[in-house]
């Protein structure tokens, strides 16, 4: 609608009476809607006769708020950029206890958006801790065994909530979540969860109708030997990406002392 007012145009939106609602329309406004320039420019291996690669433009949206924005209980999971950050705070010269995670859903891997997960994964495996006895340790470590295999095969998930104090809890009303997924190795993944006060609105377009056959003969366009022109490699091997930093660090550090 026009603003006689205002001189300008105003943007009417019915909302309904729900808390969810109204959080939706506020966090909207912490995107940018402008088009003015697109965000993202994904290049794909054109054909042999085009030295020029195929661009698509894109445009990037942000899916949550960073926790770490929000001067909030470290509760919420600010920070996971070490072990530390995830055990308890303690104060004094005090020993951190064990963080205590309880599982509050199992969930089907297909069923988890990874938009929804943040920060750093830690690898989780059964303790080695010197102060358990050796029947301790032994039935853990079976008992960690059985879970990881049961995971694995069913291909499932675990949502955790971290176990704080009655009191802290009703204090604050924050609680941190986590995935706990499964591996092919005798070891788990911890991944954070974002809240849904943190999550920003996104609409994932559907679309169930066939790409054009120029674009997609362009995107699938076939080499000899069924081959295409990018690369096929069944997984990412813990040698084969570099960041080339520390041999650039090298280099600018030759130059400053010659």
């Amino acid at each position: 609608r026009y603003s006689l007012m205002l001189g300008t145009e105003v943007d009417l939106q019915q909302v309904e009476n729900n808390v969810f609602a109204m959080e939706t329309v506020l966090k909207a406004w912490l995107q940018e809607q402008g088009g003015d320039a697109e965000h993202l420019h994904l290049l794909l291996p054109s054909s042999s006769d085009s030295p020029l690669p195929v661009c698509l433009k894109c445009d990037m949206q942000e899916r949550l708020i960073s926790p770490a924005l929000v001067p909030v209980t470290p509760s919420l999971g600010v920070k996971t950029e070490s072990i530390q950050n995830f055990l308890p705070v303690v104060r004094g010269n005090q020993s951190p206890a064990p963080q205590r995670l309880k599982v509050v859903k199992v969930l089907h891997a297909d069923g988890v958006c990874e938009s929804v997960l943040y920060g750093l994964p830690l690898v989780i495996r059964p303790t080695t801790c010197w102060r358990l006895d050796w029947d301790e340790m032994e039935t853990n470590s079976s008992l960690f065994h059985a879970l990881c295999h049961t995971l694995r095969s069913r291909d499932l998930f675990l949502l955790l909530q971290v176990e704080s104090d009655r009191s802290a809890a009703a204090g604050s009303g924050v609680y941190s979540h986590y995935i706990l997924q499964s591996s092919s190795s005798l070891s788990l993944l911890l991944k954070p969860v974002v809240s849904r006060e943190l999550l920003l609105p996104c609409s994932l377009l559907v679309s169930n109708q066939e790409p054009a056959p120029s674009a997609l003969h362009t995107v699938q366009e076939q080499r000899p030997a069924g081959t295409t022109t990018i690369p096929l490699q069944v997984s990412i091997s813990r040698v084969s990406l570099s960041s080339h930093h520390i041999r650039a660090h090298n280099s600018c550090t030759r130059k400053v002392w010659l």
